[in-house]
Parts: C-alpha cells; structure tokens; sequence
C-alpha cells in the first residue's frame, strides 16, 4: 500500500492471510512468515476459489483500515507533542519577558522615588532624569516585544496545523503483488 500526503509518500507492506482452521493472521504473524527459511513446493501450488478470494481481499481491507488507523494515532500523538512543545516555548518566552518588564518597572519605580522623595541637587535630577529617559523606552520594548513574541508563536501554532492538515489529505494507492500459500511443517 502507496499513501501519499500531499507531496510525501509512504510506502508500506500489507498482509492479508489465514490459517486452514480459519483462524486469522495479523500483519506481525504474516511479515514472520516471510522471515522463514522455505522451499517452493508445487503440490501447494494455490488453488482459489472465489471465496478464497473474497475472503483475502476483506481482510486485505480491514489490515489497511488498521494501518491507516494506526498512522492516524501517529499523527495525533505527533500533533499533540508539538502543541505541547509549542505551549512550553511560549510559556517561557512570556515568563521571560515578564521578568525583564518587572525588573524595568521596578528600577523605574526606585527612580521616580528617588525623584519625589528629596531635595535634589540639578545634576542629580538630571541623572536620574536621564535613567528614566533609557528606562522608559525599554519598558516599551518589552511589552512590543510580547506581541512579536505572540505573533511568532502564533504563526507557528499555524504552520504546524497546515502541516497537520497536509498530512490528513492523502490517497491511497494498492496493488496486488502477489498471493502464496505456506504450509509451515
């Protein structure tokens, strides 16, 4: 089975099979069989009946549902890790930010005391005048600095859902390559 998601492909084996007493064969077990050491027997040579065939062909198609259902789980789990990494990085970049923006406000407030609290020589005010002057702008800096901050985040929040979104629009292509008959002894 070829899927394809938008430009990427995936290819992947799919194994349909059962036993004589009927009893069902899952991917795993039928992968394993190609994993034996065999010989080609021609009294085994297949003989198909087209209930033998019908048969084949549902479990064939409910091996690639649970494929592509296990695929799908992948891509939430993943889509998930991403949205928790994305929530982390900016709860940290925003924690950041703050702390910085409440040392500033806290170095402006200790300034505008120092102002209002004393007799001031001129050079003094001037001083401190001047610290506020670099205080001030900094502090809006900060703050525009959250929102470019938020805008980056958010544009990545968007790349990873048009990502995600690639990845839910895929077709899927099938061949039959062959069928075998195995008599394990």
């Amino acid at each position: 089975m070829e899927i394809i998601y938008s430009s990427r492909r995936e290819n992947r084996p799919v194994f349909a099979g059962y036993c004589e007493d009927n009893k069902i064969l899952d991917q795993k077990q039928m992968e394993r069989l190609f994993e034996l050491a065999g010989e080609v027997d021609t009294d085994l040579a297949p003989r198909w009946d087209e209930a033998v065939k019908e048969r084949l062909e549902a479990l064939y198609v409910t091996e690639q549902e649970h494929i592509l259902e296990t695929i799908s789980i992948q891509n939430s789990n993943y889509f998930e890790e991403e949205t928790t990494k994305l929530a982390k990085w900016s709860k940290d970049i925003k924690i950041g930010i703050e702390r910085n923006l409440r040392e500033v406000d806290k170095l402006i407030d200790e300034v505008n005391v120092q102002l209002r609290g004393r007799k001031l020589t001129l050079q003094k005010r001037i001083e401190l005048e001047e610290q506020l002057a670099i205080l001030e702008p900094k502090k809006k800096q900060l703050r525009m600095q959250i929102f470019e901050e938020q805008d980056k985040i958010d544009d990545e929040r968007n790349r990873l859902i048009e990502e995600t979104k690639k990845k839910l629009t895929q077709r899927v292509e099938s061949r039959h390559i062959f069928t075998v008959r195995w008599r394990v002894v």
